[in-house]
């Protein structure tokens, strides 16, 4: 996977936006693992009204013009982050912590 694209984008509350990096190479492939993870029991989970993106969160800031900014130094810098998803980690978000549910190794 590579990691060399940005993308900004607001949160659904409209309180703040998130600095994503989007991959380039394994974009489909992180897709496919995404639609995957949503049958069966995880089913009635997948929320329909966000859009799934490919990603690595690098920033979230009440200021978009921020993140458009870091977006840009970034993109211009021409950096990029590979490497190979190995596992997967389902989490829960109770709108203060984050919680590690499971571990599934792909590798």
């Amino acid at each position: 996977v590579v990691f060399d694209s940005t993308k900004v984008v607001e949160d659904d509350s409209r309180n703040y936006s998130h600095l994503f990096l989007t991959p380039s190479v394994g974009f489909d492939d992180i897709n496919k693992l995404h639609d995957l993870m949503y049958v069966d029991d995880m089913a009635s989970e997948l929320r329909l009204d966000i859009p799934f993106v490919p990603h690595l969160g690098i920033g979230t800031n009440a200021d978009k013009t921020v993140l458009e900014e870091l977006a840009k130094s970034i993109t211009q810098s021409g950096q990029s982050v590979a490497g190979t998803i190995e596992e997967l980690t389902l989490c829960e978000y109770d709108g203060k912590q984050v919680t590690d549910l499971q571990t599934i190794t792909l590798a």
